[in-house]
């Protein structure tokens, strides 16, 4: 089932793949089914096909749905559902319901990967590389892989939950062995979700149309050392936690709130499911730690007030 299609790639649902699994669960009588709102456009059309193949009752889950980690098991309670459906991403964590995560993945025609091989051999040509991105672009990754001639392509293997060339927003482990080993991080992907992860301990390129070009962190890196100079002459201090099962960490939030304490500080822990600015508007506070997603950051600018992530503050507590 194609889900979008742009110039260049496109991107694919198994349905056939997706029924299988779920006929293989057992007892299943209601389900919830998360999408990624850039899937939303074909939620009703995933949930009719499902329906009629499956004979479940579904529930769509309108919230954003902001990776594997973000798992809808607060509303499986609420209806007693069976089964979690989570379309887009690959297994991340373990939850109390059933869960079925399945991916979506990337196509791109060989004509243009040829062209995207081609750029990349110019640019890197005799460097050795690594490439890495999303689990939606793994099939493109392999391709480039077998491709790739004037550049020595550095494989990765598989860490934990990530897949061999697999990076995510709050994690880039399987990198944590090669990055002395290359010249070049090469990252298939959109957006800038997960290469803002990336150390840049090497040279990082980021894809664009069908070419790389170099990916810089300068603004970022300025940004977090001006928050971290914030918090350490901060008094009143948030410390968000998420409800969200694959993200919540409560118990580093309580770790940091006591050591705060004892600092002289005035932190207040701040819970929600959803984490967004307007639910702090309001509260006196000089700067927000945060231990939900740490990609939230890349939502600072709405904030109106400095935030960082709860493994940039633990050397100044």
């Amino acid at each position: 089932m194609r889900l979008i299609k742009s110039d260049t790639m496109e991107l694919k649902l198994n349905i056939a793949g997706l029924v299988e699994q779920i006929k293989k669960q057992k007892k299943v009588k209601k389900a919830i089914l998360q999408v990624p709102d850039g899937l939303k456009t074909e939620a009703q059309n995933i949930i009719d096909k499902l329906t009629i193949a499956t004979k479940i009752q579904f529930y769509l889950d309108i919230e954003p749905v902001y990776g594997a980690c973000d798992l809808a098991t607060n509303f499986s309670e609420a209806v007693n559902a069976d089964l979690i459906i989570h379309l887009g991403h690959s297994k991340f964590c373990e939850a109390s319901k059933k869960v079925i995560y399945w991916p979506t993945y990337y196509d791109m025609a060989s004509k243009d990967l040829d062209v995207l091989v081609k750029n990349i051999d110019e640019k890197l040509k005799q460097k050795k590389i690594v490439f890495v991105g999303p689990i939606q672009y793994s099939k493109i990754i392999k391709e480039l892989e077998k491709r790739v001639r004037l550049a020595k392509v550095i494989k990765t293997t598989k860490t934990g939950l990530l897949n061999e060339n697999q990076i995510l927003g709050c994690d880039t482990s399987i990198l944590d062995d090669i990055t002395d080993k290359v010249d070049a991080i090469v990252y298939i992907g959109d957006g800038n979700f997960h290469i803002s992860a990336l150390a840049q301990k090497v040279q990082i390129y980021q894809l664009e149309d069908l070419d790389i070009v170099p990916y810089d962190q300068k603004d970022e890196i300025r940004g977090k050392i001006m928050s971290e100079y914030i918090f350490k002459n901060a008094k009143n201090i948030g410390i968000l936690v998420t409800s969200k099962v694959g993200q919540n960490n409560f118990l580093v939030a309580e770790k940091i709130y006591t050591k705060l304490k004892k600092l002289g500080k005035n932190p207040y822990l701040l819970i929600a499911d959803f984490i967004s600015y307007d639910k702090i508007m309001g509260l006196k506070l000089d700067c927000i730690v945060n231990t939900a997603c740490p990609r939230i950051i890349d939502d600072k600018e709405n904030y109106k007030m400095p935030l960082i992530n709860y493994k940039d503050i633990l050397k100044f507590i």
